[in-house]
């Protein structure tokens, strides 16, 4: 095999005006002519592309200094990061960021939904198809509507994330159609059962106060169970609801 280095033919080259990139023809060892252009990315770095003609050389150039202008990446920093490690890398960052709720129910839908659809997918190369067919499997396999939403919410967030920061050039969930899904009513707690935990909370006044506004009111259990005295107006009878109570893992 040659190890001859291509030849760069200096005719029918284009050297635009500093910083605008260039096109020019390659001569392989074999003799096959190729069409190449090169500029410096957002980032500065040389970034070189293959083409079968000058024009679409030249748009691609056009492309990039549009995208350098407005401050926007074109390529992913890391090209062979796959979904998996993409979205775990996210979900750390954000771990101080979401409530805990929040932050165990990012890490169940990317476990048990995402990742063993998507997790081994190239991240810079998921198309919005795939993703329209990964939630298509959703809807197939009987998933409710609160997965499949949360599951195609955690992507985009994910992707936006990383094009704001630079890391990715682009969201592809931006461009992928939702499937339509009902959600499914929540049903109330049967009476008897109620009854039960009436009862039962009766022996305690405080948590008596949080079942009577939770069965009347019905405020989520972590706002019933943040709730305090003073968050009671007697005079204008008014109730806030400022906070709530979750659990965090390891900590109660």
């Amino acid at each position: 095999m040659s190890t001859e280095a291509p030849v760069i033919k200096t005719s029918n080259n284009t050297k635009n005006a500093n910083g605008r990139g260039s096109t020019y023809i390659v001569i392989k060892a074999n003799g096959k002519k190729v069409r190449k252009a090169a500029i410096n990315d957002v980032n500065g770095k040389r970034r070189v592309k293959t083409f079968k003609t000058k024009a679409d050389a030249e748009d691609w150039l056009a492309e990039q200094r549009r995208a350098r202008e407005l401050g926007e990446n074109t390529y992913a920093v890391n090209p062979k990061m796959n979904i998996a490690d993409f979205l775990e890398g996210w979900l750390i960052s954000h771990k101080t960021s979401v409530k805990p709720n929040a932050y165990r129910c990012y890490q169940s839908v990317i476990k048990n939904q995402i990742n063993p659809a998507l997790g081994k997918v190239n991240a810079s190369t998921l198309t919005p198809k795939a993703i329209e067919m990964f939630l298509g499997e959703l809807v197939a396999n009987g998933k409710g509507a609160g997965t499949i939403n949360l599951s195609n919410r955690v992507l985009s967030v994910a992707y936006n994330t990383a094009v704001r920061h630079g890391d990715l050039p682009r969201n592809p969930v931006l461009h992928a159609k939702k499937p339509r899904v009902q959600s499914v009513e929540t049903k109330p707690i049967p009476r008897k059962d109620f009854i039960k935990i009436y009862q039962e909370a009766m022996r305690d006044p405080y948590m008596h106060a949080r079942i009577e506004i939770g069965g009347m009111v019905g405020p989520r259990p972590g706002e019933a169970l943040g709730l305090k005295w003073s968050d009671i107006d007697w005079d204008a009878q008014i109730l806030t609801l400022e906070r709530q109570v979750q659990r965090e893992t390891g900590k109660g």
